[in-house]
């Protein structure tokens, strides 16, 4: 996996020891239900919520959520879960880590990955986002013949019964839907509702809960996905340009395009978006708002 998206699992536990301390921990439920009456929002709220299903929420994220009583959704790419897959861009990453060949081939385009590595390996992730399952596929067995990688990463992502064994040992882990297949409901939005249905029959049908909630996967959606997801779902969660839900004003979040930001590896920086003065006294002095590490 790329470790810009990773914490280890003792920088994990000081930010969620912070958390349980300093701020109001709530579930993507109960921040649902203030959004739907307009109940106001108490000052350093925070929802915690995880993608995809990796073991390792299991494994490290639970227990740690457990030792300090707190809440969090996961949301479930259920097809990768029932194929016991690794995640696409996991392959990606490691092909490209682990290459034997220099030379990338793809649709024309010539890398040198001696010194076109970065560039090149944003530019499948970037084409790769926008694939349906099928494409995806043969994509990443075209960049996986090319590169010859000399090793492959174990499988990261939970199981069925590693994802019922989540849910009966740690009932405050919500389960919710990431998609079936993990694909672009922007660029796919008439797959919206069968992607949808599947996910939430997948989980019906494993652990014997309905799912609630959706991440948009890659926070891509339009009007339509949205529509859709409302059929079908209680929210739907995006990063978005205002990273805070807002209720009881003139500009109340709507409940399926519920912001949220990526957890950065620094806890300085999480104590700053969450502390309740975020974004709107940046947007003042400095006239733009961060919402990356990066």
């Amino acid at each position: 996996m790329d470790p810009r998206n990773c914490l280890s699992a003792q920088q994990f536990e000081q930010q969620m020891q912070f958390l349980k301390t300093h701020r109001h921990v709530v579930s993507v439920d109960q921040l649902v239900r203030q959004v739907e009456t307009g109940e106001p929002i108490r000052r350093g709220t925070v929802a915690i919520t995880f993608d995809d299903g990796y073991l390792n929420n299991l494994r490290v994220a639970a227990p740690i959520l457990a030792k300090y009583n707190l809440p969090a959704t996961l949301y479930l790419a259920t097809a990768n879960v029932s194929r016991e897959v690794i995640q696409w861009l996991v392959m990606l990453y490691s092909a490209f880590r682990s290459r034997s060949q220099h030379r990338l081939i793809i649709d024309n385009h010539r890398w040198d990955l001696t010194h076109q590595a970065t560039a090149a390996y944003k530019a499948m992730a970037s084409q790769l986002i926008e694939c349906l399952p099928e494409v995806r596929q043969a994509l990443l067995k075209t960049i996986d013949e090319q590169l010859k990688p000399t090793a492959y990463p174990p499988r990261m992502t939970m199981n069925w019964e590693e994802v019922r064994e989540l849910h009966q040992n740690y009932p405050q882990i919500t389960l919710g839907i990431h998609t079936a297949n993990h694909i672009d409901l922007d660029r796919h939005s008439d797959r919206t509702d069968e992607e949808l249905r599947l996910a939430i029959e997948q989980i019906e049908t494993e652990i014997g809960v309905r799912p609630q909630h959706l991440a948009f996967p890659y926070n891509r959606y339009n009007p339509s996905a949205q529509a859709q997801a409302a059929e079908h779902v209680k929210s739907a969660v995006a990063t978005a340009p205002d990273p805070v839900v807002r209720t009881g004003g003139h500009t109340n979040t709507s409940r399926y395009a519920l912001p949220r930001l990526e957890g950065p590896q620094s806890l300085t920086l999480l104590q700053s978006w969450t502390n309740g003065g975020f974004p709107d006294i940046t947007q003042r002095v400095f006239k733009q708002v961060w919402t990356r590490a990066d």
